[in-house]
């Protein structure tokens, strides 16, 4: 019983200490059951593994359990607290192979030995565990910030790399220690345990920030693309501007003569003809002055909404916008340029699904005091969408490596401004509606 509580002791201060590496990217959550929940789980886990060993039935009883663990604390996906669970397993079992490996060469004794006697055997797991903490400090520190861990949470294809790899890794350890059973040469095989965990704890920690690193490296490829989309919408909104503005020049140059002559047809009481040359000054405005439409009262955002204007052109969809905003906005120019395009080319690509007669597009804002909000509702095929967790559908594309990122995006820039973010998707009426309410006032720094 003594050793039971230990190892639980041991685990959970170790499981709590963990949720510190998610800190500034997945949010804990803090209700009592939970917590209650967690211990009576993480207690029975640990305590049929401490009774099992390393067999089989007790890793794959361990990590449920963890993953269990993490699902219930964390408020997030099965995925990452999958990848969570994993992470935390491979730790703990990598660095007790490398501690108990050490001991042995150091205590010149049998690794039987070492995990028979009680004293011995928790001393190794509690150095097993000081020293996965340092190393994930270490590695959250110089490796992995919030931002870059919300973006490998947001790859979903490398969170299930990682998981795989870890999975894999868990199997060559058990297969290791199986070698206990074995009347194997003692030199090499403590020489195997050893190397196995090392080997183990280097490919998670590899694999880990590869994943990392491919996940940065993807989400700053679609900064880029947007930018440079970006740069051409806002070519495209000068020129505009400038066909206008040449037009206007056009008919004031005429403008001057035409009402000179109206001037004298008045002053001659002539008003039948003043009136009929006052008709075709304003056909010839209608003629000659490009009508500009104007969206939105800010730069960027009107530039977005003209090329979404064209796009919805294009394809014979009904578009309707007027997103007024306040001169002071809470979101700079990059996460606006991020955040309406993900917007506007999720309606896009999801009104060019239905029939013609049934496209729509439309996108309003408003503000007050205290808040900036915008609405963007548009049609889609009305199929019941890829399962919804907190607030997000999953890509119904097949490249799910290329695609799936919009709303991700969308979430991040909102929750990261203070904002929330509502979906809605009526599959009865075939539409899909997005509600965005972002604080002007931006949120302040914990």
């Amino acid at each position: 019983m003594t050793n039971l509580i230990l190892s639980t002791l041991m685990v959970g201060i170790y499981g709590v200490l963990f949720l510190g590496f998610f800190r500034g990217a997945i949010a804990i959550r803090s209700y009592w059951k939970t917590r209650m929940a967690v211990t009576v789980l993480l207690m029975m886990a640990t305590g049929f593994v401490s009774h099992q060993g390393m067999s089989t039935l007790g890793l794959v009883v361990f990590f449920v359990t963890v993953w269990l663990l993490f699902l219930l604390v964390l408020q997030t996906t099965p995925m990452v607290a999958l990848f969570a669970g994993s992470l935390f397993a491979i730790s703990v079992f990598s660095s007790r192979s490398i501690v108990i490996g050490i001991m042995v060469f150091l205590l010149r004794c049998p690794i039987k030995d070492i995990m028979q006697d009680a004293r011995l055997y928790y001393s190794a797991l509690g150095s097993a565990i000081a020293l996965s903490g340092v190393l994930w400090f270490m590695v959250r520190r110089f490796l992995a910030d919030g931002t870059k861990l919300k973006q490998l949470f947001d790859n979903r294809e490398q969170l299930q790399f990682v998981v795989l790899t870890h999975m894999i890794l868990m199997m060559f350890l058990l297969l290791v220690h199986d070698g206990l059973r074995w009347d194997l040469r003692r030199t090499w095989f403590e020489t195997l345990f050893l190397f196995s965990g090392v080997l183990c704890k280097a490919t998670s920690i590899f694999v880990f920030n590869h994943a990392l690193r491919v996940s940065v490296l993807l989400e700053y490829e679609l900064h880029t693309r947007q930018m440079k989309e970006q740069l051409t919408r806002q070519m495209q909104h000068y020129e505009s501007y400038q066909k206008f503005t040449e037009s206007f020049r056009a008919f004031r140059h005429d403008y001057n003569h035409m009402m000179e002559t109206v001037r004298t047809l008045m002053r001659n009481r002539d008003f039948d003809n003043a009136l009929r040359l006052l008709d075709q000054i304003g056909d010839s405005m209608k003629q000659t002055v490009s009508i500009h439409q104007t969206y939105s009262n800010h730069v960027v955002l009107d530039a977005i909404l003209q090329d979404a204007a064209n796009a919805c052109r294009e394809n014979q969809i009904r578009f309707k916008a007027a997103v007024p905003v306040p001169e002071q906005m809470p979101l700079d120019a990059l996460d606006t340029v991020r955040l309406f395009t993900n917007v506007v080319n999720n309606a896009v690509e999801a009104c060019v699904k239905v029939p013609e007669a049934e496209r729509f597009f439309e996108i309003r804002g408003c503000f007050d005091r205290q808040w900036i909000q915008f609405e963007a509702t548009n049609s889609y095929d009305g199929q019941p969408l890829q399962p919804k967790k907190h607030g997000v559908f999953r890509t119904a594309k097949p490249d799910c490596t290329a695609h799936g990122y919009g709303l991700g995006i969308i979430r991040n820039i909102v929750t990261d401004a203070g904002g929330i973010m509502l979906l809605d998707a009526d599959t009865t009426r075939s539409i899909f509606s997005i509600r965005i309410s972002i604080p002007r006032a931006a949120p302040t720094a914990a």
